[in-house]
C-alpha cells in the first residue's frame, strides 16, 4: 500500500515536471526581456494600481501575495496594491469584507 502511494506520486511527480520547468524558463526569459520595462510600468500604474492589483489577485493562487510583497519591498507598488492583491487572495475576504 505504502509502495503504490509511493509510485504514484513518483509517476505523478515526473508528469508534472516538464510543465514546470518550462513555466520556470518561461518566467525567467520574461524577467530577462522585459524585468526593467515591466518594473516602469508598475511604477507608472499610481491610480489604478490597486484595481490591476485585485484583478489580478483573482485568479485562484496564492503566489500573486507573495510576488506582491516582494514588489511592494522596492517600493515598485504601492500600499494600496499591495492591500487590494492580500484581501483579493485571501480565502477569508468575504468575511473581512462583511465585517
Amino acid at each position: 500500500m505504502f509502495l503504490d502511494a509511493l509510485l504514484d506520486a513518483l509517476f505523478d511527480s515526473a508528469k508534472l515536471f516538464p510543465f514546470l520547468y518550462l513555466t520556470y524558463l518561461f518566467m525567467e526569459w520574461i524577467e530577462h526581456a522585459a524585468g526593467d520595462k515591466f518594473v516602469d510600468k508598475l511604477k507608472g500604474a499610481n491610480k489604478v494600481g490597486p484595481l490591476i492589483g485585485s484583478v489580478l489577485g483573482l485568479i485562484p493562487q496564492c503566489g500573486f501575495s507573495g510576488a506582491s510583497a516582494t514588489l511592494y519591498a522596492p517600493r515598485v507598488i504601492s500600499v494600496g496594491t499591495l492591500i487590494a492583491v492580500f484581501l483579493a487572495t485571501s480565502d477569508e475576504m468575504l468575511p473581512l469584507m462583511l465585517s
